[in-house]
């Protein structure tokens, strides 16, 4: 049971338990975070590109709006939005969830010799990524080690399948 507000614990021989302040260093990621309003970064991986836009509510916790465009071998593309949000573990690691939406247009081999375009589609469904985003006074960098899209409603018929992410790395302004 936690104490009430206002009231110390103590030990069975009357000592004050005193909590111990957590340690901030000055030139840490989490520390140059701490004044942070706004944030925007552009990435690039294999085969995907993205611009992502973040306001910070608190040190640890940024909502962020992203677009990305990822391409695949046959010359189709995805073009991703995604609204959520992104929450801070110790000075870097973070986990990234979000509701995204993507518009897919893809192309397809007819009789393995001609390159036809399909119908584009639409579905919605969730984002997830882990990485680490380091911080200095103005700059942000930052490596998203796994992600993936996982569509939920689909428009189309044809079934969109889950996007697989590894390693995108984005560098950005932070103020």
């Amino acid at each position: 049971m936690w104490p009430a507000e206002g009231k110390a614990e103590h030990t069975p021989d009357g000592r004050e338990i005193l909590e111990q302040p957590a340690i901030l260093y000055s030139n840490s990621s989490e520390a140059h975070r701490l004044h942070k309003t706004h944030v925007i970064q552009a990435g690039a991986g294999l085969l995907v590109g993205s611009l992502t836009y973040g306001y910070f509510l608190h040190p640890d916790f940024l909502l962020t709006a992203t677009i990305q465009r990822q391409f695949d071998f046959m010359g189709g593309a995805d073009t991703q939005f995604s609204l959520g949000t992104q929450h801070f573990f110790g000075d870097a690691f973070y986990i990234k969830p979000a509701l995204a939406g993507r518009y897919s247009h893809a192309m397809a081999y007819e009789n393995t010799l001609l390159l036809t375009n399909t119908s584009p589609q639409w579905d919605s469904g969730i984002d997830f990524s882990l990485g680490h985003q380091w911080s200095s006074r103005s700059l942000v960098w930052s490596a998203e080690w796994v992600g993936f899209y996982i569509p939920l409603f689909k428009k189309a018929a044809d079934g969109t399948q889950l996007e697989f992410r590894l390693l995108q790395l984005r560098i950005g302004l932070a103020r």
